[in-house]
């Protein structure tokens, strides 16, 4: 089983906070142009639709993105020592990305298609556990063994 939590160097890190910034400016110029379509809406009043979700979610994105980009090219890593983003923010990420599996499934009546995204909403909600496993391993602690087939029963 393979170890996410392995420690990564520096030009990986700064390889991947440089694509996060990309993709943050590229969500945030869609954003611009959809606000734009928003504001469009507004001034035209007999249109009742205002598309707002759209650049909503896309400046969340951006906003996210930038986040992911500013921790991976700094290189700090979060309090828990292991991790570069807090143990808290992947939570209710995976969190996140199961309510969208939810509502897409339902939407699409794929039940398949949440039974598909279970593995990464667990990963993402059970990292606690594995981040404990990981500093046990780099204090040395009696116990702690960085075996792959160990890591299966965590």
């Amino acid at each position: 089983m393979t170890d996410f939590l392995q420690p990564v160097g520096r030009s990986g890190r700064v390889v991947s906070g440089v694509a996060c910034a990309i993709l943050a400016l590229l969500f945030l110029a869609c954003a611009i142009l959809l606000w734009d379509r928003v504001a469009e809406a507004l001034s035209n009043t007999s249109t009742g639709d205002l598309p707002w979700p759209a650049p909503a979610v896309l400046t969340l994105l951006a906003i996210v993105a930038g986040f992911w980009a500013y921790r991976l090219i700094r290189g700090a890593v979060s309090s828990n020592g292991v991790t570069i983003l807090p143990a808290w923010f992947l939570e209710v990420f995976g969190t996140l990305v199961l309510i969208g599996l939810a509502v897409g499934a339902y939407i699409e009546r794929d039940g398949f298609l949440l039974l598909k995204g279970l593995p990464v909403f667990f990963a993402m909600v059970l990292i606690r556990r594995h981040i404990e496993k990981r500093k046990k391993i780099q204090s040395g602690e009696p116990g702690a063994t960085d075996n792959p087939d160990d890591a299966q029963r965590i």
